[in-house]
């Protein structure tokens, strides 16, 4: 059983990906109008490849397959299981959900007149625990709350892992 969740990479990372992808892309094809010769020829290959290779990490997401008792994290393309990791679940019986708020500042040069370049975001961490709470493990990062709530919903119905608050007990 699988489930595909969302990209697997984040908003920022896809926005800025996409358009080194796109200035390759002009480049690659302004190299084809010109007069070809051995070393612009590979440098033509290898933008090609690069292209190619941006397109489908633009193209990959990220989800949960679940056989027999064990719990993988699958990458997909085009709805194709391309890789999985298995996740280590022994003496963790629990999942968890947790709410972060991430910032990341974008000032590259620091001045008082320039804006606040300041991105945030929800993002949304799925983690195993054991017992107690006082161990655990990150299983997968989303950005997405509806893709989180499917995703907990999906390993709670096809695993033996119950969801609970965290909430740590040292005692």
């Amino acid at each position: 059983m699988k489930i595909i969740l969302e990209r697997s990479i984040e908003y920022n990372q896809l926005k800025n990906l996409f358009f080194i992808t796109l200035i390759l892309t002009f480049v690659f094809f302004g190299i084809l109008n010109s007069e070809l010769n051995v070393i612009v020829m590979y440098v033509e290959g290898a933008l090609g490849v690069l292209i190619l290779l941006f397109i489908f990490i633009i193209l990959l997401k990220k989800g949960i397959v679940i056989n027999q008792r064990n719990i993988f994290i699958g990458y997909f393309f085009l709805g194709l299981l391309i890789i999985k990791r298995k996740v280590q679940i022994e003496g963790m019986p629990l999942i968890t959900l947790l709410t972060y708020d991430k910032k990341k500042n974008y000032n590259y040069v620091v001045r008082p007149w320039e804006p606040k370049l300041e991105f945030k975001m929800k993002s949304f961490e799925i983690n195993l625990l054991n017992v107690k709470h006082t161990s655990k493990k990150k299983l997968l990062r989303l950005e997405n709350e509806e893709s989180s709530t499917k995703a907990i919903e999906f390993i709670i119905n096809n695993s033996e892992l119950r969801f609970e608050n965290y909430s740590p007990n040292f005692l």
